[in-house]
């Protein structure tokens, strides 16, 4: 066990910021509320529902290193039942229309992370978890990251993220480290 006794009510339009130390379960928990692990004691409810929808992009992204930028967004849009006409603006709108037609295997590190941040542009989850969405990121997209999180948070999407910094938006904090227990090797 990780940590326990863990209360959280947060509303839309709400950034909530999980800090903790390395291995305290910052991603973890985002697990557990993306609904990718059911290895927790207790209840989950976003917006009353048990499985709301969920916008997650953690460091693995789940993008394929084969298809190229654009068919990649449209096929994660396609899953997540997203109008395909935003996908080309999307991309436009992170930098990535010069690579739109590479492989992911081909870009940089902060050329994939961008593909992500072309998701959370395209997808109107009101639920969204990012895990260091900040991570392989140049300064130009830093700002990207904070506009796109203001104009979700503006639609009234509840937004999570791990980050070890600093963030320059309005956010409460959920520490982890409040709620640490001892873990103990059987």
């Amino acid at each position: 066990m990780l940590f326990s006794d863990l209360n959280l009510s947060a509303k839309g339009g709400e950034l909530i910021k999980i800090e903790g130390p390395n291995g305290s379960g910052k991603t973890t928990l985002l697990n557990v509320i993306a609904g990718l692990t059911r290895r927790y004691e207790g209840e989950l409810t976003i917006s009353g529902r048990t499985a709301p929808n969920i916008l997650y992009l953690s460091h693995a992204l789940g993008f394929s290193e084969r298809l190229n930028v654009i068919d990649n967004l449209r096929f994660i849009a396609k899953l997540r039942h997203i109008d395909l006409s935003g996908v080309e603006r999307a991309i436009d709108r992170v930098g990535l229309t010069l690579v739109e037609h590479q492989p992911l295997k081909n870009l940089s590190a902060g050329q994939r992370r961008r593909v992500g941040l072309a998701l959370l542009a395209l997808d109107k989850a009101p639920v969204i978890l990012l895990d260091e969405p900040f991570t392989a990121i140049d300064k130009d997209g830093v700002q990207l990251v904070n506009t796109l999180i203001s104009e979700r948070l503006e639609q009234g999407a509840m937004v999570f993220i791990t980050h070890h910094q600093d963030l320059m938006l309005p956010h409460r904090v959920l520490s982890l480290s409040d709620y640490q227990v001892e873990v103990i090797d059987e």
